[in-house]
C-alpha cells in the first residue's frame, strides 16, 4: 500500500508538472499573440494616420487654388466694376457739356436761363476734374490688379509643386513616425518605402508557379498614386480654355437687386418721358476676347491685350421722339446723343485678367476623387516588446531563393495597407450644384480628406497571407 501511495504521488508531480508546461506554454502563446495583435494593430493606426495627413496635405492644396481662384475672379470682376464707372463718369461729362453749351446758346438768344450757366459750367468742370483723377487712378490700379492676379498663378504653380511625391510622402512619413514615437516606441517605421513595395510585388509570386498579381497590385497602387495626385490638375491658359473662365466670371456675378454687379449686368440706365419727346439712359459692361472693342470712337485701346479677358463698358444717352410707323407707335431717335465707352486696356494695355489658371484636369466630368494610400511596415525585430517568429534556412543554390528570401524578410516585419480619400463635398447649394449636390470644381474650396475602411479588405487579406506574422 505504502509502495502505492509514492508511485501515485509521482505521477500526480508529472501530471501538475505537465500542465504547469502547458499553461506556461499557454500563456507566453497568449501574450505573444496579444502583443503581435497590439502591435498589428498600432501599425494598421499609423498608416491610417499616415494616409489621412496625406490627404488633408492634398485637400489642402486644392483649397488653396480654390481660393486663389476666387481672389483672381473677384480682383477681376473689380476691374469691370472700375470700368463700368469710368465709363458712366465720361458720359455724365459728355451729357453735361452738352448740357452747358445747351444753356450758353439759350442764354446768348434769348437772354433766359443765363442763371444756370454758372451752375452747368461749374459741374462740367468738377466732373472732368474727377474724371481725369479716375483715369490716372485707374493706369496704377487697372495694372496692379493684372500684376496681382499673376502672383496668384505663380501661387498656385507653388501649391501644384507641393503635389509631388516627395513632398506628399514626407507628409506621411513624418507622421507615421510621430505615431510610432509615441505608441510604438520605435523609429523605423517606414510608409511607401521602395524597398517594401518591391518586397511586396516580388511576394505575389508564390513557390510553386501559381501566380497571385494581387500584392503586385497593391504595391502598383501604392506606387502610381503619385501620378495620378499629380496629374489630378491641369494648367488652362483662358485664350484657349472654350470660354471656361469668361462664364465663370459671368455666373459668379450676383443678379440680386441690392448687388452692386448689376452695373455690369447692365441696370445702370434710366429713361424720362416728357411725351411726345422720351430721354433714354442705357449702359452695360461686357467680356471681350481678343483685342479692345470700340462702338463710340472714344476708346484708345486698339488691338492690345489680346489673348486674355478684358472688360468693355458702353454708356449712352438717346434723344427720341415719338411717330408712327405703320399701325405701330414707337419712339425714334431724332438728335444726335451722347456715346461713351471704356476698355480695361485703356488704363493698361497688357491687361489680360485672367491668363492662366488651375482647374481640374477633366473638367467634363462632375464628381472627382483623390485616393491617397499608406503601406506601412515595421522592422519586428526592432520593436521594444519581443514577438516570436518561424523563420527557415533559404539556400542560396535554392531555385526559388529570391522569392524564398523576400518571404523570409516581409515575414519578420508587421505591415499595414489603408486608404484615405480626398473628395469635394458641401452641404449647401452654390454655383456648381446639380440634382446629386455640388460637383467638383477649383472654385470653392470644400475639399476634405477621409479614411476609407473596407474598401481593400482583398488585398490585405492577401498581403497578410504573403507577410507570415500578419
Amino acid at each position: 500500500m505504502h509502495k502505492l501511495r509514492i508511485r501515485q504521488s509521482g505521477q500526480a508531480i508529472v501530471a501538475v508538472l505537465i500542465i504547469m508546461l502547458l499553461s506556461v506554454a499557454g500563456l507566453v502563446l497568449m501574450y505573444n499573440t496579444g502583443q503581435a495583435t497590439s502591435e498589428k494593430l498600432r501599425v494598421v493606426n499609423a498608416a491610417d494616420a499616415a494616409a489621412y495627413s496625406g490627404g488633408v496635405w492634398v485637400a489642402r492644396q486644392l483649397n488653396f487654388m480654390a481660393y486663389t481662384n476666387r481672389a483672381m475672379i473677384a480682383n477681376h470682376v473689380a476691374v469691370g466694376h472700375f470700368v463700368s464707372f469710368a465709363s458712366w463718369l465720361e458720359n455724365t461729362e459728355e451729357n453735361l457739356e452738352k448740357l452747358d453749351t445747351a444753356v450758353t446758346v439759350i442764354c446768348a438768344v434769348t437772354g433766359v436761363g443765363c442763371v444756370l450757366k454758372g451752375f452747368t459750367s461749374a459741374a462740367e468742370n468738377g466732373v472732368e476734374i474727377y474724371r481725369k483723377a479716375v483715369d490716372a487712378l485707374g493706369n496704377g490700379y487697372v495694372s496692379g490688379i493684372d500684376l496681382f492676379n499673376q502672383g496668384l498663378y505663380f501661387s498656385q504653380v507653388a501649391a501644384r509643386a507641393n503635389l509631388n511625391p516627395l513632398t506628399i510622402n514626407d507628409v506621411m512619413q513624418r507622421t507615421a513616425r510621430d505615431y510610432g514615437d509615441v505608441n510604438l516606441q520605435v523609429s523605423n517605421l517606414q510608409v511607401n518605402n521602395a524597398d517594401d513595395l518591391l518586397e511586396l510585388a516580388r511576394s505575389s509570386f508564390s513557390v510553386n508557379g501559381n501566380n497571385s498579381q494581387q500584392g503586385a497590385q497593391a504595391a502598383g497602387q501604392v506606387g502610381d498614386q503619385f501620378s495620378a495626385i499629380f496629374n489630378f490638375i491641369s494648367s488652362y491658359e483662358v485664350a484657349n480654355d472654350d470660354g471656361r473662365a469668361a462664364d465663370l466670371v459671368e455666373a459668379s456675378l450676383d443678379t440680386g437687386p441690392d448687388s452692386p454687379e448689376r452695373w455690369i449686368r447692365g441696370d445702370r440706365g434710366w429713361r424720362l418721358t416728357p411725351f411726345p419727346f422720351r430721354v433714354l439712359k442705357s449702359g452695360s459692361t461686357v467680356h471681350t476676347s481678343g483685342g479692345a472693342t470700340n462702338e463710340c470712337n472714344r476708346s484708345s485701346a486698339g488691338d492690345s491685350g489680346s489673348g486674355g479677358l478684358n472688360w468693355y463698358a458702353k454708356d449712352e444717352l438717346e434723344l427720341q421722339r415719338f411717330s408712327f410707323s405703320g399701325f405701330r407707335p414707337r419712339f425714334r431717335t431724332f438728335i444726335r446723343g451722347t456715346c461713351a465707352d471704356v476698355n480695361a486696356t485703356d488704363f493698361d494695355s497688357s491687361y489680360k485678367g485672367i491668363d492662366n489658371y488651375y482647374a481640374l484636369n477633366n473638367q467634363n466630368s462632375e464628381h472627382h476623387t483623390l485616393s491617397i494610400y499608406a503601406y506601412a511596415t515595421l522592422d519586428t525585430n526592432a520593436t521594444a516588446v519581443p514577438v516570436y517568429h518561424t523563420f527557415r534556412d533559404v539556400d542560396p543554390a535554392d531555385p526559388h531563393y529570391e522569392v524564398k528570401r523576400t518571404q523570409a524578410l516581409t515575414a519578420n516585419k508587421t505591415t499595414a495597407l489603408v486608404e484615405a480619400q480626398v473628395f469635394h463635398g458641401s452641404d449647401e447649394e452654390h454655383l456648381f450644384s446639380t440634382d446629386e449636390g455640388e460637383y467638383a470644381n477649383l472654385f470653392n474650396p470644400y475639399w476634405h480628406a477621409r479614411s476609407q475602411y473596407g474598401v481593400y479588405d482583398k488585398i490585405a487579406t492577401v498581403i497578410s497571407g504573403i507577410n507570415g506574422n500578419n
